[in-house]
């Protein structure tokens, strides 16, 4: 991906959609990250109490 964009550095707009996407998977990693970790968390608890 690094390699891809250093081909097209006068493309702005082209660079631009890129991190625009790279931006909506990072999103998308960290919101699956904090759902999992309170999921765990919130089985922790209830393993906890029983």
């Amino acid at each position: 991906m690094v390699a891809f964009k250093f081909k097209v550095p006068c493309n702005r707009r082209h660079q631009f959609t890129l991190a625009i996407m790279e931006a909506y998977l990072h999103g998308i990693f960290i919101i699956i990250y904090h759902t999992c970790y309170n999921l765990i968390s919130y089985i922790t608890t209830i393993c906890k109490h029983y």
